[in-house]
């Protein structure tokens, strides 16, 4: 929140106001993408719950689990290279997850329709 106070108070011109509203759109649209994520992934854990044989959940998740794990050690090497002072770095990322999204999303529908 301080660093939020600091850039309001920073602001005093008009290419300093117009970043500030940038960041805080920014800010929105990543807490609406992330809320939809987590709803997203309730209802994914919600269907593989109902439609997996109960035989075989625990090995289902483990494999879901072990593919995501197995992606955060990758993430965190790109992050390290990225230059986090450029705001073209946030636009791809956020363009990048709105794609993983839109690609769940279809996957989760494609399955639906087959059951």
């Amino acid at each position: 929140m301080a660093f939020l106070t600091q850039h309001i108070v920073a602001c005093s011109n008009i290419r300093n106001y117009s970043r500030l509203i940038l960041m805080i759109l920014l800010l929105v649209l990543f807490g609406i993408f992330s809320a939809s994520v987590t709803i997203f992934n309730v209802y994914l854990m919600s269907y593989l719950q109902t439609n997996v044989n109960t035989d075989y959940l625990g090995r289902v998740f483990s494999l879901i689990f072990v593919i995501s794990g197995i992606f955060v050690p990758i993430g965190s090497l790109l992050a390290a290279t990225i230059d986090l002072k450029d705001w073209r770095v946030f636009q791809l990322i956020g363009i990048g997850q709105i794609l993983i999204y839109l690609s769940r999303l279809i996957t989760f529908r494609l399955m639906s329709k087959k059951a």
